[in-house]
């Protein structure tokens, strides 16, 4: 059964209250109200959710180049990089990222606060305001916060990275003078941190990142094994042996020939290195 009132309205408007007509044109009203504040808060929303996942981006690659440097140096790279792309022309805070990694993938969160219109009008009809968390002494204007900005709402990005590549070639000098001290040194010490090297790297959990070569010198250069992952089936222990497998120069005559170590170098980091890593060579000698 139709409600009487309701009825008696819609049977003669004039009557008294709301007929259909002014029902329907108010919601009408709402609903070109809705649209247009809409249509000015999406594009800005969007805009700012754009602005923060390209800000974000840039932080995780920021902070992977120098996650091998330690945490700490990752987290102030990529915050200084952040700092460097505003979003709606304000400056990202330590406060609007939190940062995360596990020796070999650097991450990073993003979330702003966007004023939009929308966000008043859901608050006018939900009936909640805005306070401003106080500091307890009962004064004028303050309480606890609700939780909700009336001005605002959130927009968050993600975005994670690897360290940058690295292929990184030891060239070590096993001529005769290497065992100038006596006891097998320096070539021990020599041999010795070239095995700390690949135990550091190791420790990075870095096989998708790192590749090690290792390269002899005497009177010749000799390529003892060519730029290698922990991925690869010799992985880093092959490396290792190698490393310690090198036989001092038995020759006679001059054979410090660094200049053929650097050419089997090169030669290799050349032939093998990749397109986009970091190339190092490091030069071990007494």
């Amino acid at each position: 059964m139709i409600n009487p009132m309701i009825e008696q309205v819609r049977k003669n408007p004039a009557s008294g209250g709301f007929g259909i007509n002014q029902i329907f044109s108010i919601g009408v009203l709402v609903i070109s109200l809705c649209v247009s504040t809409l249509a000015v808060d999406l594009p800005f929303y969007f805009a700012a959710q754009n602005q923060l996942q390209t800000a974000v981006n840039a932080a995780a690659l920021a902070g992977a180049a120098n996650l091998p440097d330690g945490n700490d140096e990752a987290v102030e790279a990529a915050l200084d990089m952040a700092a460097q792309n505003p979003v709606t022309n304000k400056i990202l805070e330590e406060s609007n990222l939190t940062f995360d990694s596990n020796g070999n993938v650097f991450e990073v969160r993003g979330e702003v606060e966007v004023d939009t219109i929308m966000a008043k009008i859901l608050c006018g009809l939900t009936g909640v305001v805005d306070t401003v968390a106080g500091d307890g002494d009962g004064g004028e204007g303050e309480g606890e916060s609700s939780g909700m900005s009336c001005n605002s709402m959130k927009v968050g990005a993600y975005a994670k990275a690897l360290p940058a590549a690295r292929d990184t070639i030891l060239v070590i000098d096993m001529s005769t003078s290497m065992d100038d001290l006596g006891g097998d040194q320096p070539v021990t010490d020599v041999k010795e941190a070239g095995i700390a090297f690949v135990d550091q790297v190791l420790a990075l959990d870095s096989e998708s990142v790192d590749r090690i070569g290792v390269v002899s010198f005497d009177r010749y250069g000799n390529n003892r094994i060519s730029l290698t992952s922990q991925n690869d089936s010799a992985n880093f222990e092959a490396v290792k042996g190698a490393i310690m497998d090198m036989p001092l120069y038995g020759g006679g005559g001059w054979n410090t020939n660094f200049q053929a170590g650097m050419q089997v170098a090169m030669d290799e980091m050349l032939a093998n290195g990749r397109q986009n890593a970091k190339k190092t060579i490091v030069f071990m000698t007494d």
